[in-house]
């Protein structure tokens, strides 16, 4: 009997430490989640599509720049099936935090459309001096931030992480925090261009204007730090391993069609759309599929 009671008070410190771990890890589930839960939320959710459904609907980026400047860079929004809410980050802080420290925890998301595929090209060694086609640059440069082939970015934590923020949030019970408690699964979204529209960053914003790029660009700490201090070619040590290429690719297409031929808007009501990328569609004749209708006369 006696040898059970020292068994039993020695085994006590063990037992009095599991507790308090359990009770710990239990708590810090239920800080993480309710933080989550008291994040700022859009209205106008529906049972079956949550907000999701307003996302693809409208045209890309129109119900995250509205929700935005309604309730900030950081909230959440509400998902279709009833799963659970996705955290929607325009923070510069969270976005290098994600996409640069810690790019092995928030893995792509597997609902995430297919990603654009990159063209190939050869011969291009000439295109590098920089210098000399500084007006390519910046037409190029504000074509992508207007129109990135990827709106959005889409991220699933894998492990239990706080995000920081650079811009604090206030929480629906009045709290103020400058960091977000994620558990694994939660799903993060950047949507790319709306941020590269945000009226508090850019003049304009809606408005085709390279000539923007000649200026002195915004403050530092409201810009991404990725390509052209856009998200275009994603950001950080996973980004699009081929942009370099792309974007000269792309100003050799760009300087023979323009010195060979001459583009007129045909006068179509365009707009845009997710269908793997961002493309155009002529409104109300979805049966012409992604395309964008000019007319094109020899030079």
């Amino acid at each position: 009997m006696a040898g059970l009671l020292n068994d039993t008070l020695n085994s006590t410190p063990v037992l009095v430490i599991l507790v308090l771990v359990i009770v710990w890890r239990l708590s810090a589930a239920f800080r993480r989640k309710s933080v989550l839960e008291s994040l700022p939320v859009p209205s106008g959710a529906e049972f079956v599509w949550g907000h999701e459904k307003q996302v693809f609907m409208n045209e890309p980026g129109q119900a995250y720049r509205k929700w935005k400047s309604e309730l900030g860079l950081t909230y959440r929004i509400k998902a279709a099936f009833g799963a659970p809410d996705i955290l929607v980050l325009s923070d510069p802080v969270s976005i290098a935090y994600i996409l640069q420290k810690k790019i092995y925890d928030y893995h792509h998301s597997r609902v995430v459309r297919p990603r654009v595929a990159r063209l190939l090209g050869k011969g291009l060694g000439w295109v590098e001096g920089e210098a000399e086609h500084k007006r390519m640059r910046r037409l190029v440069r504000e074509t992508l931030r207007l129109y990135p082939g990827l709106p959005y970015i889409e991220r699933v934590a894998t492990v239990p992480d706080s995000i920081p923020l650079g811009e604090p949030v206030k929480l629906s019970n009045g709290e103020v925090v400058s960091q977000i408690p994620v558990l694994p699964g939660q799903v993060v979204v950047i949507p790319c261009i709306a941020i590269h529209r945000m009226d508090s960053v850019w003049e304009d914003p809606d408005v085709f204007r390279p000539e923007r790029w000649l200026k002195d660009l915004p403050a530092s700490e409201k810009l991404c730090s990725g390509w052209a201090n856009t998200l275009a070619f994603s950001d950080g040590p996973r980004n699009c391993v081929g942009y370099r290429l792309a974007i000269f690719q792309y100003k050799v297409i760009l300087t023979y069609l323009l010195e060979r031929f001459k583009f007129e808007d045909a006068g179509m009501d365009i707009t845009l759309k997710i269908a793997s990328s961002l493309q155009a569609w002529v409104k109300d004749r979805p049966e012409l599929g992604g395309c964008l209708p000019v007319n094109v006369d020899l030079l």
